[in-house]
This record gives structure tokens, C-alpha cells and sequence, in this order.
């Protein structure tokens, strides 16, 4: 599925003055002054970008931010909407209306058990067609002989997914926004002693379970030990066991976060 080209539209250039077509929707500059713009800083996102607005010193990911910017209907995060979706629910409910057929289960040609398909073309099943394309063999990484995910990197699905944590935390953290200030300051706090060679994904899914949590609830200022013990949520939440722990860790690291820098009274007092 090819993608929709963005419309042309002519404009007089803001840097050089000369007539031309664009397809730029946040800025009037022509394609060459605009490749040739070097780096400078994002007062939006904090960091050296390219293509930043010289009006009010913001990169065009900050600008599409601040216009579209809201919480996702379906997993409640804060980000960027394309039809009140995130950018993850969009593409899975694209994948969910494109692979209709492959949900009705089927013979797998290969392993004759009754699964979903993996392909429209064939009935082979998706653990079988993985087999088939990646091959089994030892991962690089962790020594056991499983199949890989990764056929280049010779890395097994958990091996791999690993090794994508530290990349994917740091977009998470570098990107995150909640409609608290106080909150935002919180998560910043926690996120900032980060030892980023020791990144895994078990560490990945804990910052996005308190991040979601402090979109989701305005904490109190100031905190107190004993407000952060009303926030902890039950172990029997029904959202998930593992998620419920993972925000009530990351709840107390705040308070002993706060506590390090004197904002909060040590949890023995």
C-alpha cells in the first residue's frame, strides 16, 4: 500500500525570497534552503535538531506535537493522534482490518495442528513459518539453540527484543509529556540516573507503566510519604499483577528520588 503523496502548494520562500512549489505544511522555505539549513537547538525538545524554525526555535517533530498532541482512545498514552490513535494502536489496527483472513484457523501444512495462519498464500501457522524463514540454530547472545528473530544478528525473539530496550527507553523518555507539570517533573527525576548500558526490557516496561500512570493521575504537591502510600495500587488490580508491582516500585523510588534531594522527609522519619 503506497503512501499518500502531501499536496504542492506555492509560496515565496522565507530565507531566499524566490517563488516555488513545496509540500512543507509547518514552513515556508523552498527544498534547497531547506537541505542546506544546518543543525541548531530545539528550545521544544532540548537537543540539537535539524530544520529548526528560526520564529520560535522548534523542530518540526516538536511543532507536530503542540498541534496534535492528546491521549490515545484505546491505551490511554499521551502522544501524537492520527485519528484519536497512537501511532502504535493505528498501525495495529491497521494490521487487525488487513489480516481478517489470517485469524480463521486452518491445518498448518507443515506441523498438521489446527492454527492461525501466518500468510494469506498458504495454511502454515506462524511458528512453523518463522522456522521456515529465520531457520533455528544457537543465538549469539544467550548460547541456547532456539529460533531466530533476527537472522542477521543471529538473535533469538527474547535475545532481540533485549537488545532493542535501551533504544526504545530512551525515545520513551525523551518524547514523554503529561498534562501535570508536577508529573512531568516526577518522571524526569526517576528517568534521570538511568544507567543506559544496563537497559533491559524488564526496566523498559517499568518506566512506561509509571509514565502512563502519572498521565493518567495528578499527584498531589507537595508529596508526602503517606500520600504515596494512597497511591499504590492493589496487587489484585485487574489491569495486570506485573504492571501493578512495576508502578509501585517506581512510586516509592520517587519518594526515596525526592528524599535524596531533601524535597521529601526519609522514609524512617
Amino acid at each position: 500500500m503506497s503512501k499518500k503523496a502531501k499536496p504542492y502548494r506555492t509560496v515565496t520562500c522565507d530565507v531566499c525570497g524566490n517563488r516555488g512549489r513545496i509540500n512543507l505544511k509547518i514552513r515556508d522555505v523552498c527544498k534547497p534552503c531547506y537541505l542546506s539549513e544546518p543543525p541548531s537547538y530545539c528550545e521544544g525538545c532540548k537537543s540539537i535538531r535539524p530544520h529548526v524554525r528560526p520564529k520560535d526555535k522548534r523542530c518540526a517533530r516538536c511543532i507536530r506535537s503542540d498541534q496534535q498532541t492528546g491521549r490515545c482512545v484505546n491505551c490511554k498514552d499521551i502522544a501524537v493522534l492520527v485519528n484519536g490513535l497512537c501511532k502504535t494502536c493505528s498501525k495495529n489496527k491497521y494490521k487487525r482490518t488487513r489480516n481478517r483472513k489470517k485469524l480463521v484457523k486452518a491445518v498448518c501444512s507443515n506441523c498438521g495442528k489446527l492454527r492461525r495462519r501466518a500468510t494469506d498464500l498458504n495454511t502454515i501457522c506462524k511458528a512453523c513459518y518463522a522456522k521456515k524463514q529465520n531457520g533455528i540454530g544457537i543465538c549469539a547472545k544467550c548460547g541456547k539453540e532456539r529460533v531466530f528473530e533476527n537472522k542477521g544478528k543471529r538473535l533469538c525473539k527474547q535475545c532481540y527484543t533485549e537488545s532493542l530496550a535501551p533504544k526504545l527507553l530512551r525515545k520513551y523518555v525523551t518524547q514523554y509529556t503529561s498534562p501535570y507539570l508536577y508529573n512531568q517533573f516526577l518522571f524526569k527525576l526517576i528517568t534521570r540516573p538511568i544507567d543506559w548500558s544496563s537497559v533491559s526490557e524488564s526496566h523498559h516496561q517499568k518506566y512506561k507503566a509509571i509514565g502512563l500512570f502519572l498521565q493518567s493521575n495528578k499527584i498531589p504537591e507537595p508529596l508526602t510519604w503517606e500520600k504515596i502510600d494512597e497511591l499504590l495500587p492493589p496487587l489484585d488490580n485487574p489491569s495486570g499483577r506485573m504492571r501493578t508491582k512495576r508502578i509501585r516500585q517506581s512510586l516509592l523510588d520517587i519518594g526515596y528520588a525526592l528524599a535524596k534531594k531533601r524535597l521529601l522527609e526519609s522514609r524512617e522519619a
